[in-house]
């Protein structure tokens, strides 16, 4: 580590000038930026609501007891919330829909109204659905009414549900089709004027499913729908500084600061001689080998015994780890060597 410290050094001192140059065009701009972000002013588009309008359809219905049952009195009211309602007991189902408009400023619409059933039996196959066939019966026709904001338009209707039903099952025996119909009451609400000071010509569809069998009908849960619609204008107002911004710059300010004050305190020294950086060099690399040298002399009968010259000290403690010996270092001849054999394998000081 100190052999690579010792060269980024080096360069450091050899290349102070454009590092010196960079350093100081990086703090400058700094500088500049963050003043901007913090003194000159930024604009910025920002939607708002100018106005708003919703509108809400309610469903009520009560179904009465008008067939001899053993359950109930005929007559009875069932509650809303009546798991099943028979045919054979309760046919007629007694609704009412009300319509409201609540605008954030005025409104002024005519409303027409009209209700039916639609009953439709639709497939599924391969994952897409197709209506196979359909079948509407008008319900009522509630006509016009005229609405200013937070007025409500409302009517009511019956339904004879065995009748319908008994319509379907005679579409389906004419089809041969024996597979499950779906029953829903739709409210058709044409809206015709002004709300907010806008022209308004749309058509709203409130729907409630039935769920029905041979022998009941069931009314879903979710009778109430609303609907709002917002209109969006946008405005210049003034930004305020982006923190993360200002935090990054002022990070790397800091950041160049330190880094010229390092260099410049590096400018007033020396460059380390490249021959000793060399020395260092290779005194880390002998340091690895530590576990695998003792230090001794060379023996006066070497030169009796057959020398094999290796040309790295990591071929020469590679050689005498396979053989289980151990390499020694002769620092006054400068020779590392390990001897197996009669035969001395030698590395020499002079040749790293």
């Amino acid at each position: 580590m100190k052999v690579e410290l010792l060269k980024l050094q080096n360069i450091i001192i050899e290349q102070y000038k454009p590092i010196n140059t960079f350093l100081s065009i990086v703090i400058l701009l700094s500088v500049i930026l963050m003043a901007y972000s913090l003194f000159i002013p930024s604009y910025v588009e920002q939607e708002y609501v100018t106005s708003s309008y919703s509108t809400k359809g309610v469903y009520t219905y009560t179904a009465y007891v008008n067939g001899s049952n053993p359950l109930y009195p005929v007559g009875t009211v069932l509650p809303p919330d009546q798991p099943a309602y028979f045919y054979s007991v309760s046919p007629i189902l007694n609704m009412g829909f009300t319509f409201d408009i609540d605008a954030s400023d005025s409104a002024d619409v005519s409303v027409s109204r009209k209700t039916i059933i639609l009953a439709t039996a639709e497939s599924y196959e391969q994952i897409q659905e197709s209506i196979l066939w359909q079948k509407e019966f008008p319900v009522v026709n509630a006509g016009d009414a005229r609405l200013s904001n937070g007025d409500i338009a409302s009517h009511n209707f019956s339904i004879n549900l065995a009748q319908v039903d008994a319509v379907v099952q005679a579409v389906k025996d004419d089809l041969q089709y024996t597979q499950e119909t779906n029953l829903t009451i739709i409210t058709y609400v044409d809206l015709e004027g002004s709300i907010n000071g806008k022209n308004i010509d749309e058509v709203l569809e409130y729907r409630v499913p039935l769920l029905t069998t041979d022998s009941y009908y069931q009314v879903a849960k979710k009778l109430e729908s609303n609907n709002t619609v917002d209109t969006y204008s946008t405005q210049t107002i003034r930004d305020s500084p982006h923190l993360a911004r200002i935090a990054i710059l002022l990070l790397l300010l800091i950041v160049s600061a330190t880094c010229l004050f390092v260099l410049r305190k590096l400018r007033s020294r020396e460059p380390v001689d490249p021959s000793e950086i060399l020395q260092l060099e290779k005194i880390a690399d002998l340091a690895k080998f530590n576990s695998w040298i003792s230090q001794g002399e060379i023996p006066v009968e070497h030169k009796d015994l057959i020398e094999v010259k290796l040309t790295s000290l990591q071929g020469l403690v590679d050689t005498a780890s396979e053989m289980d010996m151990r390499v020694i270092h002769d620092d006054k001849k400068g020779v590392y060597f390990t001897i197996h054999d009669g035969v001395i394998y030698t590395f020499y000081e002079s040749e790293m």
